[in-house]
């Protein structure tokens, strides 16, 4: 009976926590979260607003493509995955889509996609809740002239 008992204490002992479920669910934007085009020597900037919605497929994370269509059009399915210290997601491999626009074919290649887990604090007197921060840079060719546009986004996200 020992060691039976000792085997159930060894093997509770070795399940950790999941790493990919903190980063699953629908999350909003707020606070300064924008995206940053950037076309020849034209820049513009817009507010995020909506929520993102992630999923999880294994061990893998992926943003629902439907909230990516500002970034890279529908049908990117972009793979994330947690890093060793379960607080930082990061797109693996980089990856590239190629959709069509009605301006033609667009093809997206990103050089980040980072979800960071974090503490955000919406006020001064805030006690802090569980939240993402969001990075992305990425590079957009085949649109009209120019021909290559970069993205850059930057978003803080509650559930």
């Amino acid at each position: 009976m020992w060691r039976f008992t000792f085997l159930a204490v060894l093997l509770v002992g070795c399940t950790g926590s999941d790493p990919v479920a903190p980063f699953i669910g629908t999350w909003r934007y707020v606070l300064a979260s924008q995206v940053i085009t950037r076309c020849g020597g034209d820049q513009t900037a817009a507010d995020l607003v909506g929520s993102v919605t992630y999923t999880r497929e294994g061990d893998a994370i992926h943003p629902n493509p439907a909230s990516l269509s500002s970034f890279a059009g529908d049908g990117c399915l972009l793979d994330l995955r947690v890093t060793s210290d379960d607080t930082i997601a990061d797109l693996v491999p980089r990856d590239d889509c190629t959709f069509v626009t009605t301006a033609g074919a667009v093809n997206v290649s990103f050089s980040t996609y980072r979800l960071t887990r974090a503490s955000v604090y919406l006020t001064p007197t805030d006690p802090g809740q569980d939240g993402l921060a969001l990075d992305l840079d990425a590079l957009v060719t085949g649109v009209q002239s120019p021909d290559q546009c970069t993205v850059t986004a930057s978003a803080t996200m509650l559930p």
